[in-house]
């Protein structure tokens, strides 16, 4: 989970004489860019997607009696397709499996005021082993 703090300063200038407001700065080019993101939870991704390829256990973790749950950071692109990964928990031999399945996953895109934005999410992939 990411966490942010938010700071606010205040300055408050008592003075006879009015002055006008600066101009504010222009937006850099990465911020003219910068599309706007949903954060949505892993249920309502769910509900969005399209194709699912399942990971393929890694045949030493099996061996090794291992199981767990992988829990992924995506973000989805405006059109659907999953354009970043990174592990937030798991077992580290089960990761690379997790990253390899979801990387291929695609999803309908999200609109957001009837724009499709990027998406911020999480995605458990769960691994375990026969019954």
């Amino acid at each position: 989970m990411i966490f942010g703090v938010f700071v606010l300063a205040v300055s408050v200038a008592f003075s006879t004489a009015q002055q006008p407001d600066p101009d504010p700065a222009p937006a850099t080019p990465a911020q003219a860019r910068a599309a706007p993101r949903a954060r949505l939870s892993g249920g309502v991704l769910n509900t969005l997607a399209l194709r699912k390829v399942p990971p393929i256990y890694p045949l030493s973790a099996k061996q090794a009696g291992l199981q767990g749950t992988v829990v992924l950071h995506v973000i989805v692109s405006k059109n659907g397709k999953v354009v970043d990964l990174a592990p937030v928990s798991g077992p580290e031999d089960l990761r690379g499996a997790a990253i390899d399945a979801v990387r291929q996953w695609r999803y309908k895109p999200y609109l957001l005021n009837g724009n499709p934005v990027e998406i911020e999410s999480s995605v458990l992939i769960n691994f375990r082993l026969g019954n």
